[in-house]
């Protein structure tokens, strides 16, 4: 995936780039988020539509969380030759088979079925089971699915032995202290990583970048990196890792695990 010349293109891509008004130029993304009942925004389809065009022959786009199929949207309808393996077991809806359903009409009325791969299942079970030799590269992966800590760091982990050479990952509800932190942790433990770009928003369902958006670079030549520990320090989420720190012992605690007494007075 050609990761430089995707920030490169990105700002002119937006009216008011860099500030809370940024907005596609292109008007389509905008009716594109209208026409299907998703968790996303126009500016990240449009993200989406640059990335996927920048796909290397043999690539694909992956993403981890589909729900309704409004981000394979923004990636694909304007990239005919653009393939994408979707990951979703739809948990998040009431009744699996209906959700399911309900994407395939989505993607069949967008007109980009054809193009998707669907194996109904969790990120987790897919890269788990599959072998990374025989798997078309991922050179644009979209993390959204559980924003939990360890969902997070899992997702981003568990794809790392299937990006191409060079790829981009996107980190979806970076408003948020848990995605950010994973982001932070998978970039110290992978030097391939590097954060390049995090796109806040002032609320949720902003028309931007919905609850924000991170940009990860990914380059296999660049393993040597020696800055890792300065980027997980710059990354890191006090407040989160503090209460992550309490819930354990809190759980701990309640079981019988932890003397009575041996917790801090603010724990």
């Amino acid at each position: 995936m050609r990761h430089a010349e995707f920030h490169a293109l990105l700002p002119a891509r937006f009216h008011a780039w860099g500030t809370p008004d940024a907005r596609p130029r292109d008007g389509r993304f905008a009716e594109l988020a209208a026409a299907v009942r998703c968790l996303s925004a126009a500016g990240t389809l449009c993200l989406l539509d640059l990335a996927a065009g920048l796909l290397e022959p043999g690539e694909i786009y992956c993403e981890a969380g589909t729900y309704r199929g409004c981000t394979l949207a923004g990636a694909l309808t304007g990239r005919p030759d653009a393939r994408a393996l979707a990951l979703e077991d739809f948990s998040m809806f009431g009744a699996p088979a209906a959700g399911r359903a309900e994407l395939e009409r989505n993607l069949e009325r967008l007109g980009i079925r054809a193009r998707v791969d669907l194996p109904g299942v969790s990120f987790q079970r897919h890269f788990l089971e599959a072998a990374p030799a025989g798997h078309p590269r991922i050179g644009v992966y979209l993390y959204d699915a559980a924003h939990d800590h360890r969902s997070q760091l899992l997702g981003l982990l568990l794809a790392a032995p299937f990006l191409a050479d060079r790829a981009l990952l996107l980190v979806d509800d970076a408003n948020w202290a848990a995605p950010r932190q994973a982001a932070a942790d998978f970039c110290a433990c992978r030097p391939e990583a590097r954060l390049t770009l995090s796109l806040r928003t002032p609320a949720v369902d902003h028309p931007s970048f919905w609850n924000g958006l991170q940009v990860i670079a990914w380059d296999r030549a660049a393993a040597g990196a020696s800055d890792r520990h300065e980027r997980l320090v710059a990354g890191s989420e006090p407040g989160l890792l503090d209460a992550l720190h309490e819930a354990g012992f809190r759980y701990e605690a309640a079981r019988g695990r932890i003397p009575p007494g041996h917790l801090a007075p603010n724990s």
